[in-house]
């Protein structure tokens, strides 16, 4: 790798939201962005140039080389397995042992047989601490919406519905397995349908956020329901939207 090459590439890594480390073939640190230096507790200049084997405990390296060689020996031969992760044992620059989540993956053999491996690394412990902090936020998401006084019901960008709470299956005399078998488009009044295919359509192409509307919705009986119901686009870090949640009060059969 020449030496612009190692410059451009430690640009590319310095603003990754986790640590990143490039290894040439002999195991040798040869770019480290500065969240890397940082978990490890090591001055970067002083950690390129040093064994990847440096920070790593000793009774986990025989395991990390088998893991490295066995990710190099797939890239070499095209295999799909050229990456691997583990959580791993490392000694930081204080002499401490701290655990490591590491992603590995190695490229393919350049122009001159040279292969290199990207190493990935977040800090376990806060890595562990964040899953347990979005299990707790989903339970807690389950929760509200199983005890809601609102009938609550969440569809995909095709109007197929994906989640219902149980007052939403009472209301409509379905059960969740078949409701999920189901899109909104079907549950809706015929004459109520094409208001409501236009409202999702314009939350789809983000003409609206938000739509707030009474209609009739059809019971599993075919009896017919007037519900108030409210509708948001769910949007991602994209703006795209990715789900259709409604909200729905029952204002009595027809």
């Amino acid at each position: 790798m020449t030496p612009s090459n190692i410059a451009a590439l430690t640009i590319a890594v310095e603003h990754a939201p986790v640590g990143v480390g490039v290894c040439d073939q002999d195991g040798n640190f040869v770019v480290v962005n500065g969240y890397l230096a940082r978990l490890l507790r090591y001055d970067r200049d002083t950690l390129v140039g040093k064994p990847f084997l440096t920070v790593i405990h000793p009774d986990e390296q025989a395991e990390v080389v088998s893991h490295v060689h066995r990710a190099m020996q797939a890239a070499t031969t095209g295999e799909e397995r050229a990456s691997d992760e583990n959580e791993v044992r490392c000694i930081d620059g204080d002499g401490r042992t701290i655990w490591v989540h590491l992603t590995w993956t190695t490229t393919a053999p350049d122009e001159d047989g040279r292969q290199y491996t990207v190493v990935h690394a977040t800090d376990y412990a806060r890595r562990r601490v964040a899953e347990d902090e979005l299990l707790e936020l989903r339970q807690l998401l389950h929760v509200a919406l199983e005890r809601s006084a609102f009938a609550i019901a969440i569809s995909d960008m095709t109007k197929r519905i994906t989640f219902a709470n149980q007052q939403f299956c009472d209301l409509l005399g379905y059960t969740l397995s078949e409701l999920t078998r189901m899109t909104f488009t079907e549950i809706t009044h015929p004459d109520d349908r094409d208001k409501s295919i236009d409202a999702f359509e314009q939350m789809l192409v983000g003409k609206l956020d938000r739509h707030q509307t009474i209609k009739r919705y059809v019971r599993k009986d075919g009896r017919q329901i007037y519900c108030r119901r409210i509708a948001f686009a769910a949007r991602g870090r994209d703006g795209i939207p990715r789900s259709n949640i409604i909200f729905v009060e029952s204002m009595g059969l027809v």
